[in-house]
């Protein structure tokens, strides 16, 4: 509770730099005012050194919180496993059981403490921003809304991908464990049987599998980045184009457009957290399907 209310404090108070920018620039550059210069340029440095306290201390519990939380839910599932019976240990490599309660585990716990810290703060600069966009300018608002269903209709075509290519990465990660911890635990009778070859032969196609997994999940994850940030800098553009010929014809102030700017990247930076939330679900669903059957009732 205390770090959903810091976060929304700081949110909030993320808000305000760019305005207290414009009046720098139209009440003191602008209009020629050394005092309102003085002013409005103490006041944005007294809300930099605001912004930086509350993100120390937000990371600072953040990260006590998080690990707490991990470690609750990495012990529930040991209960879950060491309650089975011993014909469904039986059934179950070593290194895949280790990499559902270390990676599976850490997934889970990542979103869902992700989903209500980052959620909430990026729902609250979101609103603003965009308030704060038409209440400077409704129609450079209109064009940065412009793109808005194109990014959303590209995460929506994205996603099942993305769940198949985590749970691919994740079934890879176990396979290498498990034959990472039996080579271990079976040294002697690997020696003994003069098997040392086969079974490097074998991590070495697990862990080849693996890299493989990984790298397509990343040039996955990097096309997903980067068609949002394309579409984003179009839309950049052309407020940029569009404001800059309302300064010039005198319907916008100079301030205004940057503060413009500025607020923009509150509409479109939040807005990609949570569709990035969204798309993380994806592979949230691959990690929580491996966690149920740890936790499901042994038959």
């Amino acid at each position: 509770a205390v770090l959903v209310g810091l976060g929304l404090v700081a949110a909030g108070a993320a808000l305000v730099p760019p305005y207290l920018t414009k009046l720098v620039i139209d009440r003191g550059l602008t209009a020629g005012d050394p005092g309102a210069l003085v002013r409005w340029s103490l006041a944005l440095f007294g809300m930099g050194v605001l912004s930086l306290g509350l993100g120390a201390l937000t990371s600072v519990l953040h990260m006590r919180a998080s690990v707490a939380m991990l470690a609750d839910l990495r012990a529930a599932l040991a209960r879950a496993v060491l309650g089975r019976s011993p014909a469904w240990r039986a059934e179950r490599q070593t290194g895949e059981l280790m990499a559902r309660l270390d990676g599976d585990a850490g997934e889970a716990q990542q979103f869902a403490f992700n989903a209500l810290l980052t959620g909430s703060g990026a729902l609250l600069r979101l609103v603003g921003g965009a308030f704060m966009l038409f209440w400077l300018s409704a129609p450079l608002a209109a064009i940065a809304l412009a793109l808005t269903p194109a990014e959303i209709a590209f995460f929506a075509w994205a996603r099942p991908r993305t769940e198949a290519l985590a749970r691919a990465s994740r079934a890879a990660r176990g396979a290498l464990a498990s034959r990472l911890s039996e080579a271990v635990q079976g040294m002697t009778a690997i020696q003994a049987a003069r098997g040392e070859a086969a079974v490097t032969a074998g991590i070495g196609r697990s862990q080849a599998a693996l890299n493989a997994a990984l790298i397509r999940a990343q040039l996955w994850g990097e096309a997903t980045r980067g068609a949002p940030a394309l579409i984003a800098a179009l839309g950049r553009s052309a407020v940029f184009i569009a404001g800059g010929l309302l300064v010039i014809r005198g319907q916008m102030s100079l301030g205004g457009l940057i503060a413009f700017l500025a607020y923009l990247g509150f509409l479109t930076g939040p807005a990609q957290s949570l569709i990035g939330l969204w798309h993380a679900r994806a592979r949230l669903t691959a990690a929580l399907d491996r966690l149920d059957e740890l936790m499901a009732p042994d038959e």
